[in-house]
């Protein structure tokens, strides 16, 4: 057994100490608490001083992300739109031009025969059944059938001419709208250059994403912005993320 020979801080008396892991004795002269450091307690204190550093560097990343959490959101918000746009504006032109094309063949070309058809079924019609008819009304028929080759087109041409401006007017909104995401996400991308103190990719700058990373923050599950970013993504490779574009 080993003894270890101590003296008491506060009347000098030399104190014999048999357990040379207990940190705490009382002094048999003055009753006084003496508090020997031993490796037990060095061990403990260094454990616990390294648990608190995981945890304020948690607090650290959390509290970061939380501040810049808006515009991170509005920045993957608008770069997922600058991809999307694009492609929309770019499928309505062609289908714009393909309805044009085939409209003028539908519905100008063919509606022309169609009125042709129309003059010509009209007019024995006439002939049968209208021969007897007399007046305004004789007048409304003749004329309803004679300018069929031309009224036939036309409608198709005002048909072929509303589905252009509908075409037309989707695309302004997307071009528009792409205009739009363009400013937000270069207004992002300077805020997020001048106040945030972190980096998150954007493939994480979105909803479920951040909430994932703060949620594990907050558990004490990631001690670090690299850490969480990792476990995030390897979450999005098993599908415990949701809602998340590649």
């Amino acid at each position: 057994m080993e003894i270890k020979t101590i003296r008491c801080p506060s009347c000098g008396g030399n104190l014999n100490v048999e357990n040379i892991n207990q940190s705490l004795f009382y002094c048999q002269y003055c009753g006084s608490a003496v508090h020997l450091e031993t490796n037990r307690n060095k061990g403990y204190d260094m454990e616990h001083g390294r648990l608190d550093a995981r945890a304020e560097m948690a607090d650290t990343v959390l509290q970061e992300i939380e501040k810049i959490k808006p515009q991170l959101l509005k920045n993957g918000t608008a770069k997922r739109n600058m991809n999307y746009y694009p492609s929309e504006i770019s499928d309505l032109k062609a289908e714009r031009s393909l309805t044009l094309s085939m409209g003028i063949v539908d519905d100008v070309v063919k509606g022309f025969f169609k009125g042709l058809g129309i003059l010509f079924g009209g007019a024995i019609i006439v002939l049968v059944f209208f021969s007897r008819v007399k007046g305004p009304l004789l007048t409304l028929i003749e004329l309803v059938v004679l300018l069929a080759p031309i009224y036939v087109p036309v409608i198709g041409i005002v048909k072929l001419v509303r589905k252009r401006r509908s075409y037309s007017s989707q695309i302004a909104h997307y071009e528009k709208q792409l205009k739009e995401c363009r400013k937000e996400y270069e207004e992002t991308n300077a805020f997020l250059a001048k106040n945030a103190k972190i980096d998150i990719p954007p493939r994480f700058r979105q909803e479920a994403a951040l909430n994932y990373i703060i949620k594990g923050l907050k558990a004490r599950e990631f001690v670090s912005l690299d850490q969480a970013l990792f476990r995030c993504e390897e979450a999005l490779g098993i599908d415990e993320v949701s809602d998340l574009y590649p």
